[in-house]
């Protein structure tokens, strides 16, 4: 590897597994379920935070993509009930233009 320290290679490293795994529980302690005329979003892994909205109420649904984030399909969903600050914001959702395409038919169909 030439002239690069060890330490530094395996500290490089080390920091890349923290990374990774902070990753993967936050994705893992997040849930967000459209079921029926419902929107649930389940955070947390120890203590647990929960929002649950009927689609009637949700005013605007926004996405915002990066460009790494269109590279890999994920984006952050904001979701707007009543004034200016979103009711919840999920981020690295798979597919988030599926979510709010979701959510505007079921709004669409109840209107």
């Amino acid at each position: 590897m030439g002239d690069f320290p060890p330490a530094l290679l395996l500290g490089a490293t080390g920091l890349g597994i923290l990374i990774l795994l902070y990753w993967f529980l936050k994705t893992r302690a997040t849930r967000l379920r459209i079921t029926g005329d419902e929107v649930h979003l389940e955070e947390g892994l120890l203590s647990k935070h929960h929002v649950d909205l009927h689609v009637g109420q949700i005013r605007a649904v926004r996405v915002y993509q990066d460009l790494l984030d269109r590279v890999f399909r994920v984006g952050r969903i904001e979701v707007f009930t009543t004034g200016d600050d979103p009711e919840f914001m999920v981020g690295g959702m798979p597919n988030p233009h599926q979510v709010r395409d979701h959510v505007r038919n079921r709004r669409g169909s109840l209107e």
